[in-house]
């Protein structure tokens, strides 16, 4: 049995304080990575390269066209202000649009499976999205599980992606929260840190009116054997996570009829984002859990270690995990 969650939250902090600790985490962080590397290279054929390659293309021109549509939205917003309700409407649909052909892709080319899990959200619903953070290709599985139920998906981005094609025209048209890594020369560490607090905040309360979900991958940044190490991580498959945007974010739409979704994600086998796209045999399974933002406790911390621990033990169930629904067919059908 785990220890109490906030004891393990102290043990991860104060695993940062030794100097020699960190050095020696870091080399290792750098050996596992180079390791990981290598066997991503090694294990895909000059087939599933080139497959990997292709579908990298195919996203980027798929994105890349709807990007077209999204500046033209901006231009008439911009100019016409009394025509931005009817701007988000159609950029919602483009975007809907953008995420099946997402999931065409992915299923009928590349092979992957993946369940839709019922969710109890609606497209007049606000949603607050947290999940386990393995890949990038986690962002698609989420798109596709929470699109399926209604609601546009949005996400807090670093403040860097405004600044890459493509990514940031969809940044700033579907107002993604942007958040800092590093603060400024004349900010402090605590200042960046605020600020970053009032942006997720204000993209929280904007979810009143335009009903999207917000997706939190409250661990922080993907997970790696290099990173548990370094961070000393109780889990085996899982990253500490970290209450603060989530703690803003549920504070703001608490009392506006929200839901919490949590996702878990098990890859099978656990792959690259390279891989993933390149048709290595990929099944995924989701588990969904639906709660009232009202009736979450006031400390969120202890609560997201609490799923933590079971989102851990449901990760280390493996294929046992969850129940799909091959209903719908808006992902892969798992059989």
């Amino acid at each position: 049995m785990m220890r109490p969650a906030l004891e393990l939250g102290a043990k991860c902090t104060r695993s940062t304080t030794d100097p020699h600790k960190r050095k020696a985490r870091s080399i290792a962080k750098f050996k596992l990575s180079l390791t990981s590397a290598a066997t991503t290279l090694s294990a895909m054929t000059l087939r599933q390269h080139a497959l990997a390659t292709l579908s990298v293309s195919f996203m980027a021109l798929h994105l890349a066209m709807w990007c077209v549509g999204l500046v033209v939205l901006e231009i008439v917003r911009l100019l016409i202000p009394p025509t931005t309700r009817s701007v988000r409407r159609v950029a919602a649909r483009m975007y809907h649009l953008a995420v099946r052909t997402d999931n065409w892709w992915l299923r009928r080319v590349v092979g992957v499976q993946w369940n839709i899990p019922a969710v109890d959200v609606g497209p007049g619903r606000i949603a607050v999205v947290i999940s386990n953070h393995r890949s990038w290709s986690d962002t698609l599985l989420a798109q596709s599980v929470i699109c399926a139920h209604g609601p546009i998906l949005k996400f807090l981005a670093k403040q860097e992606l405004v600044y890459v094609p493509i990514l940031g025209i969809i940044v700033l048209s579907f107002e993604f929260p942007r958040l800092k890594r590093k603060a400024s020369q004349a900010q402090s560490e605590e200042q960046r840190r605020e600020s970053d607090r009032a942006r997720v905040t204000e993209a929280a309360l904007s979810l009143r009116e335009t009903r999207a979900a917000l997706m939190s991958f409250v661990e922080g940044t993907r997970f790696t054997e290099a990173k548990r190490i370094e961070l000393n991580s109780p889990f085996q498959h899982l990253l500490p996570p970290r209450a603060g945007g989530f703690s803003a974010i549920v504070d703001a739409v608490r009392d506006h009829d929200a839901v919490v979704v949590d996702l878990t994600l098990h890859y099978e086998p656990d792959v690259s984002f390279w891989q993933f796209i390149g048709g290595v045999h990929t099944r995924v399974t989701i588990h969904a859990a639906s709660f009232p933002a009202d009736q979450l406790p006031g400390d969120l911390r202890g609560w997201l270690w609490q799923r933590w621990e079971e989102k851990e033990g449901l990760l280390a169930q493996g294929r046992n995990l969850g129940h799909p629904t091959p209903t719908k067919q808006h992902g892969g059908a798992l059989p």
